[in-house]
């Protein structure tokens, strides 16, 4: 009798555990999604507590590791649908490293790609004088231009370096 109420008992907790992982991982969802609709985020960070950390930790060892998989990928292909990340999803997740290789890339030509273009922008809106019938607005930024052109420039250095080992190692980035 004792056995059948320990089994009873530990069934309840992990129903509940169970539960509260769900309920965490919803909250990361709800984060995930909300930032996929805003153009200029890059990423979400998610504040979890050690003890909800652990939780969930304790809750994926009891999974399979397919499951587990399928969790992640579930998780991380909430960007929105016309996103231009949502193309490089599976390539992160892939575990061929030349895959990950062209979706480190790709994110990267993306974030700078974006990032060219506002400080063209800002370049644009700097070099037109205020009376001038072109004069280019100058778009909201609380960052130095200085320091958002040394971000490009680096950016730039990075995705060279990235095109040169493509060539080395024999990876097609197009």
């Amino acid at each position: 009798m004792i056995v059948g109420h320990r089994n009873k008992s530990s069934k309840k907790r992990g129903i509940f555990m169970e539960n509260k992982i769900t309920n965490l991982i919803d909250e990361i969802h709800v984060k995930v999604e909300n930032a996929a609709t805003d153009p200029m985020c890059t990423g979400v960070n998610i504040d979890l507590t050690f003890g909800e950390a652990e939780l969930i930790v304790r809750g994926l060892e009891v999974l399979k590791p397919v499951e587990i998989e399928n969790a992640r990928k579930e998780t991380l292909c909430h960007t929105a649908p016309h996103s231009p990340y949502q193309a490089t999803v599976e390539g992160m997740l892939s575990p061929d490293y030349k895959e990950r290789f062209k979706a480190e890339y790709s994110q990267t030509k993306i974030r700078y790609e974006k990032l060219k273009a506002f400080c063209n922008r800002i370049e644009a809106a700097m070099r037109t004088c205020p009376g001038d019938t072109k004069r280019v607005q100058m778009p909201e930024h609380d960052c130095p231009f200085d320091l958002l052109h040394d971000q490009q420039r680096a950016m730039g250095e990075y995705l060279h370096c990235l095109e040169i080992r493509a060539v080395i190692e024999g990876i097609d980035l197009t």
